[in-house]
């Protein structure tokens, strides 16, 4: 059984091979399997000038000159022509052939065609309503018919006249006729391969907007860093340009509508990057600050008149010339800063040099080619790599800046983030010395209904005030020794200064409790140890009879039952050992309110720029302080605000005298 079916396989095996040995491989014809794609490359009938019967297959073009179809006109014979021409060919068609389409590669300015005096298509916008497009790839089908027939076709060209001096009109690559699936192919082809030459452009689009995002991250972040606003503005601006150059490219466009819309996208980089330079080096706003920027107005609007009240040379000479203001003051900030021992500045200068020498060495090859001085048009930048992509110098200074700004960005970021924590910790030590300044409390005092608001403007602020019931000095001894003060300046040298004001009034309560000299210890205390700022202060003694002497250094006075007291005044303390204090007396009868402010209380500032004032102030000085330090807070708060009310209810009751003795200082 086992060798029967060995043996049949064997048969199979060498039927098989049998019949490959009889099947041939296929043959290909290379005449008959061709796909039909023809390049029009030969010579054109050719005439200047416009007449509609020119489009008809009737018409006798034996006269017209002969042009090659691989260069424009203006190499032929007819240099500075614009305006309407024409070309005449004709194509034979095979029977049966395929349905097929033209593909012009580049046929300058604006174009329609004719197949046997019927227009199939074209390109652009022409007269009486002509528009400049940039040179784009088109395809225009060809109609189909199974039958062999011979078409005459006519190209009518319309060329602007502002490129006239400048590009050759016509047809400068010979177009492609062929199957209408394989010109789609080569479209396709086409399509990818721009693409692939714009590839360093849509990276640094990415880098650059990515960089742009992350800047205004950090100003979003950081409101008042606003060099990171205008250095993201700055960004997307190019990124922009960038991208509308590119997409541009590859869509049907006006060029003058896409020359104004990319001046406009690169001033409005040029501004952002004056006012990022102006703010990062603190740069000042000078005259050559507003001559750049007025320049690069300027420049933003010439565009608007090329091709209109200025040729494109003129033009550009202009927007050249408008530039070097920006370039200017840009590099002349970055040089000071850079020999001022800027760190930044010099890590930037190099790149932004390099930046700027390359776009002055565009600017000039693309004027000497205008202006007729070299006449091979060459590209306004230098190519470093041509594989896998074009890389020019341009783009490696621009990569090289984004390089250095991430650098410096990052840098900067680390030490802000730093001094942000060495802040909050200032912080913290600035409110546990104001929580333990500031009582939470008020002592009872026999006679008196005392209540105190403090409300900072921010977390940590400068006024103060302090109740020292006098029975604490002198045991049997009733009244109180209070102080109100304003410490110039806020934060943790603000509340360093409070509590050496606060050691120092406890000490000196110990021994004296008259204002003047209180004051006037204090202010020796402060000279040299105030950081340059000043401190204003009231210094008031209330007797258990209600008779009060009142010291003020700078201070507002009081308001007694919602007038405000005519005091002696002294100047601020800490600013000169010269300084004298006075007193000043009344007597705080039964039923009587007493209110001390701050001067945050008065500066309360509404959104109008209208100050809370005297007048409201005295209004409300007979209220609760509460009432009154929200009344000013709720108006407009901007400086700290401390209210003091005092109502005297009656007269403490009087010990017998006890000996006091007073340090003279």
């Amino acid at each position: 059984m086992r060798r029967t079916l060995s043996n049949i396989a064997a048969a199979c095996l060498i039927l098989l091979a049998l019949a490959g040995a009889c099947t041939h491989a296929q043959s290909f014809d290379l005449d008959r399997d061709r796909q039909p794609v023809a390049a029009l490359n030969g010579l054109w009938r050719f005439h200047p000038g416009d007449d509609p019967r020119w489009a008809s297959p009737t018409f006798d073009d034996s006269q017209w000159p002969l042009l090659r179809s691989d260069r424009d006109w203006s190499l032929q014979g007819y240099p500075g022509l614009s305006g309407v021409a024409w070309y005449r060919f004709r194509v034979v068609i095979k029977a049966n052939s395929p349905p097929l389409s033209f593909y012009f590669r580049r046929l300058v300015t604006s174009y329609e065609v004719y197949a046997d005096g019927v227009r199939i298509g074209g390109y652009g916008a022409m007269p009486p309503h002509a528009a400049a497009m940039g040179p784009m790839p088109t395809v225009i089908d060809l109609p189909h018919s199974a039958n062999a027939q011979t078409i005459t076709i006519a190209i009518r060209v319309w060329h602007w006249p502002v490129w006239a001096g400048y590009y050759g009109g016509g047809v400068s690559l010979p177009p492609l006729l062929g199957a209408a699936s394989l010109i789609q192919q080569r479209t396709r082809l086409t399509i990818f391969t721009m693409s692939w030459t714009f590839v360093n452009q849509i990276v640094l689009a990415i880098l650059e907007g990515l960089a742009g995002l992350a800047a205004l991250g950090f100003f979003y972040l950081r409101p008042r860093e606003r060099e990171y606003l205008w250095f993201g503005l700055m960004l997307l601006a190019s990124t922009a340009a960038r991208c509308f150059a590119i997409w541009s490219s590859g869509h049907p466009f006006g060029v003058l509508q896409r020359d104004d819309v990319i001046s406009i996208l690169a001033g409005l980089t040029t501004l952002a990057a004056i006012a990022f330079y102006a703010r990062f080096l603190h740069g000042k706003r000078g005259w050559l600050y507003w001559l750049a920027v007025g320049c690069t107005l300027a420049s933003m609007l010439v565009c608007f008149a090329d091709g209109y009240l200025l040729s494109v040379q003129q033009t550009q000479e202009f927007e050249v010339d408008l530039a070097l203001p920006a370039s200017a003051y840009i590099l002349l900030l970055l040089y000071r800063g850079a020999v001022s021992g800027i760190a930044d500045a010099r890590l930037l200068l190099f790149p932004v040099l390099l930046q700027q020498l390359a776009v002055l060495a565009g600017e000039v090859v693309w004027l000497s080619y205008l202006g007729g001085w070299q006449h091979v048009y060459a590209t306004q930048d230098i190519t470093l790599s041509s594989w896998p992509f074009a890389f020019t110098l341009s783009d490696s200074t621009a990569a090289l800046f984004l390089l250095a700004m991430l650098v410096i960005l990052i840098g900067r970021f680390t030490r802000t983030r730093r001094e942000e924590e060495r802040f909050a910790a200032e912080l913290d030590a600035a409110r546990s010395v104001q929580h333990i300044l500031i009582p939470d409390e008020i002592a009872s005092i026999p006679g008196l209904t005392i209540a105190g608001v403090y409300k900072p403007a921010s977390e940590v602020g400068g006024d103060f005030y302090q109740i020292i019931p006098l029975s604490e000095i002198n045991a049997g001894r009733e009244g109180a020794l209070i102080i109100v003060g304003d410490v110039s300046g806020k934060g943790l040298q603000a509340a360093m200064t409070v509590s050496l004001i606060v050691g120092t009034l406890r000490t000196l309560a110990d021994h004296t409790q008259q204002p003047a000299r209180i004051l006037a210890g204090l202010n020796r205390r402060l000279i040299g140890r105030s950081g340059g700022g000043f401190t204003t202060c009231l210094v008031m003694l209330i007797e258990a009879d209600g008779a009060v002497r009142i010291g003020t250094a700078g201070h507002l006075p009081p308001y007694l039952n919602g007038k405000e007291l005519a005091l002696d005044d002294g100047l601020p303390l800490g600013l000169t050992l010269d300084a004298v204090y006075t007193e000043s007396s009344f007597q705080f009868a039964p039923g009587d309110i007493l209110t001390l402010i701050s001067d945050g209380v008065l500066e309360a500032r509404n959104q109008a720029g209208e100050l809370f004032g005297f007048d409201r102030t005295r209004a409300l000085s007979t209220q609760e302080a509460s009432y009154i330090a929200s009344a000013a807070q709720d108006f407009g708060q901007e400086d700290d605000i401390t209210v003091l009310t005092l109502r005297r209810t009656a007269d403490a009751p009087r010990p017998a005298k006890q000996g006091l003795t007073e340090l003279v200082l």
